[in-house]
């Protein structure tokens, strides 16, 4: 149920040694869900600390119900909700008061009191996107690599 995000990944250039760890990554990444830090540049994220919710949700909602977490939260901030192990990536869209937010895409699972809702480190988990297993090499001193997460549904 709900919406999910997908996310464009260009890494900055990094050593050829380094390839092995990541081809490696993206390989697994076709089979097995992989999770990616949310960590927007330019965002103090110290001021935030994992919150929990303070109340039932139903899946369909777009309202979420919180304790903790750190400083008011802000419209247009990335955070996970975790539940189970398992992630979901959403956005704020609106901060009714201290202890509620708006989010879209829909909550996609029930929430009970106690799931975790990662502000300070917020993380998407899902596949990478494509079946191919091939990269393009290329024989210079640094290269970037790109890759895209498709959110697991």
């Amino acid at each position: 149920m709900g919406d999910r995000f997908s996310v464009e990944v260009n890494s900055q250039k990094i050593a050829p040694a380094q390839a092995g760890q990541i081809t490696s990554a993206l390989l697994r990444g076709l089979s097995e869900t992989v999770l990616f830090d949310m960590r927007e540049k330019g965002v103090d994220y110290s001021i935030w600390t994992d919150g929990t919710v303070s109340a039932p949700a139903l899946a369909g909602s777009k309202t979420i119900s919180i304790a903790g977490g750190g400083s008011p939260k802000a419209v247009g901030r990335l955070f996970s909700i975790n539940k189970g192990g398992r992630r979901y990536l959403h956005q704020i869209v609106e901060v009714p008061n201290a202890k509620t937010v708006k989010v879209i895409p829909a909550i996609r699972i029930d929430l009970s009191i106690g799931d975790a809702l990662e502000f300070g480190n917020p993380k998407i988990e899902g596949y990478i996107d494509g079946n191919e297993q091939s990269f393009e090499c290329q024989f210079v001193p640094a290269l970037g690599v790109a890759f895209r997460i498709n959110e697991a549904s």
